[in-house]
Parts: structure tokens; sequence; C-alpha cells
């Protein structure tokens, strides 16, 4: 589906923050927080993963191959999107899926500072792309529908050619996905509840 209006009124957006520097209401303090902290709240980037603690998820490391790649997103710091999160990593676990999360090097993917026009915190994601490049990983899964349009759709323009996937729809020709069929998908439903 192509909505057309949307992307005349980013570009708006994008060219009154250019020239004018002009960004409604407290939207100037999500830029500054990308370019101080790398997250929109202005969190240490130490605690992105707390959620993960108790649910020994494996970190990605370099020369270390995973299948997946779990990418949180900013959701990583509220509360019901945590539960999302954890849900996830435990059918991953209980699938014996082959994934790692990217822990304290995870940051924002610059989504919002572009939809708000601001194009030079937009090219934060360049590190980003550097620390996905020192990974050996397959694919991208996230449930952050924000960290799979920028993956997905813009990082490319900027060098990052990924495997995105959103973890409600990830399927392949065969009908598995990231989720096991069978036996581990159904023991993961009954594991989380």
């Amino acid at each position: 589906m192509l909505i057309e209006h949307v992307d005349a009124i980013v570009g708006m957006r994008r060219s009154v923050n250019l020239t004018q520097g002009d960004v409604p209401g407290t939207a100037p303090e999500i830029p500054a927080n990308l370019r101080e902290t790398d997250t929109q709240g202005g969190y240490a980037k130490t605690v992105r993963h707390n959620w993960a603690i108790d649910l020994d998820a494996p970190t990605a490391e370099p020369g270390k191959p995973v299948d997946l790649l779990l990418f949180a997103g900013e959701g990583a710091f509220d509360m019901r999107y945590q539960r999302t999160l954890r849900s996830l990593v435990k059918i991953l676990k209980a699938a014996n899926a082959d994934f790692a999360v990217l822990g304290e090097d995870e940051r924002d993917t610059g989504d919002t500072a572009r939809r708000l026009g601001d194009e030079a915190t937009f090219q934060s994601p360049k590190r980003t792309i550097a620390t996905l490049a020192k990974l050996d990983f397959k694919r991208i899964v996230t449930a952050d529908p924000h960290v799979l349009h920028s993956l997905r759709n813009e990082y490319p323009a900027l060098g990052g050619r990924y495997v995105v996937v959103h973890h409600s729809s990830d399927r392949r020709a065969d009908g598995a996905g990231c989720i096991a069929t069978g036996r581990a998908a159904r023991r993961a439903r009954t594991d989380i509840s």
C-alpha cells in the first residue's frame, strides 16, 4: 500500500527542520538524547537489556555465528513491551532457535530522528551498521515496527543490507520460521503461560 501523503508530510517536516531548525513541542529532546546516549529517552545503554537479565539470553559476539539476531529496539525500556520481548525469548529458547541479543552494543536505529527531520542525528546508524558488520548472523528478528522499517528500508542507503523480519510474521517458504513448528512450538506456548 502506498500512502504518499505521509512521505510528503515527513519531507516537509525535514525541510522545516533543516532550513529553520524548527522542531515542534518537546521533540528536540529526542535528538539531543540520541546524540548523548544513543537512546530516545536518555537512558544509559547498560540498562537496555535489563528486561532479559534473568532469561539467560545469549549475547552476540564477534566470531560466534547465530541464525537470528534479536534487535529489541527502544521499546526495551517500556514495561508492556518488555513482556513481549521476554515471551519471544522464551519461545526462541523452547524452540531451540540459534539466536542472540545485541546487549549493550544495541543503539537506537534513528527512525524517530528521521521522522522529525533531523538528518544529522539519523547518520548515527552508521555506528549500528559498523557493530552489525562485526557479527555473523543470517537474519535480524524484531518485535519493534520502527526497527523493522529502519533496518529494512532505510539502512540499505547507508550500506546496511540485512534480512529483517518481524517476530509475528516470520515464515519461510517451507512453513518454518524462526520459531520451530511442531512439538517445540507447542511446548513453547505452554511454557510461557
